[in-house]
């Protein structure tokens, strides 16, 4: 259980958050999303500030056990089994997602020229030029990208926040000392 108040708040913002980016990366998929930047930059804004509240109570937690530095074990350790596993499967997916979408644009980014037209580029150099259907298409992939990201952003301190557990003894029972 969530040892406060402000735990379970900043669990179900992030959940929350999680939620939104999932049902707008899977709107990708099907729907022209091309508009849905400033939805998902909303949502990956809270789960950075879930991020950052994350780790500085990960880290005020480390301190209060006599440890100098967290370790990666108390982040994941207090999480159920299969919330672990959610992590580790929506880290994965974002990695393939991001790898995905390097393939797809050619690591160019948009770009609009003197004469109107939009072209993907990189380093000055044109990979292709786009109608305005492949712009869309365009700015729905990077909508894809960030609320892909954004996933595993939010997921871990919304399983932290609502199921790590502050109790000594719980502790010591997930992590146990190493030989």
């Amino acid at each position: 259980m969530p040892a406060n108040e402000s735990d379970r708040t900043l669990g179900t913002v992030a959940l929350s958050a999680f939620a939104l980016s999932l049902v707008i990366h899977m709107f990708t998929f099907f729907a022209d999303v091309s508009r849905g930047i400033p939805i998902t930059f909303i949502a990956f804004a809270s789960g950075l500030v879930c991020w950052v509240a994350l780790v500085l109570t990960v880290d005020r937690r480390a301190r209060e056990r006599g440890q100098r530095r967290p370790k990666v074990a108390d982040l994941v350790a207090p999480l159920p089994k299969w919330a672990r596993l959610l992590c580790d499967f929506a880290i994965y997916y974002s990695v393939v997602n991001f790898a995905l979408f390097m393939r797809a644009t050619g690591g160019g980014t948009l770009e609009r020229q003197s004469d109107g037209q939009y072209t993907v580029s990189d380093h000055g150099h044109v990979i292709h030029t786009l109608d305005e259907g492949g712009v869309r298409a365009y700015r729905t992939s990077e909508v894809r990208l960030i609320s892909g990201h954004s996933l595993p952003i939010l997921l871990l301190p919304g399983f932290y926040f609502l199921f790590a557990s502050l109790r000594p003894e719980r502790r010591d029972e997930v992590i146990a000392p190493a030989p």
